[in-house]
């Protein structure tokens, strides 16, 4: 029983602990989260033309300032963060699910060099393009 209740008391203060940083935290402005919203559409639809953080700002009609506000408050990276981690989770799918080479991804996904999508695979996922082939379909 002592046992018990000794546990008992530390989740109740884990879970004090818990709502106070989630009280502590600022809450995110909803006009935030829809724009964050309509980036992230954007850039499921543009991700592999190329276009910058100022183009995508203009098409929502904000500022890149304010684009980059509210991505840091939401998703807690830039934007070029968000469109970075899309063009990675493709590179991804490409590479374990069709037979294009690593150069016909790197044009695939809009890279005009071939050496630079694997310079921005390596660097992003740890691994080379070959390598992460090699390794996740061993």
């Amino acid at each position: 029983a002592a046992v018990e209740a000794h546990l008992f008391a530390i989740l109740v203060e884990a879970l004090r602990l818990i709502w106070q940083a989630g009280a502590a935290t600022p809450a995110v402005d909803g006009s935030a989260l829809r724009l964050v919203a309509r980036f992230r559409e954007a850039v499921e639809a543009g991700y592999r033309s190329g276009m910058t953080i100022e183009a995508y700002a203009q098409a929502l009609g904000v500022t890149t300032t304010k684009l980059r506000r509210a991505c840091l408050a939401v998703a807690g990276c830039a934007p070029i963060g968000l469109i970075q981690a899309r063009l990675l989770l493709e590179a991804k799918r490409v590479l374990l699910y069709s037979n294009m080479t690593v150069a016909e991804t790197a044009y695939y996904l809009g890279f005009e060099d071939p050496a630079y999508f694997s310079r921005f695979f390596a660097r992003q996922a740890g691994v080379s393009p070959r390598g992460y082939r090699r390794v996740t379909l061993t």
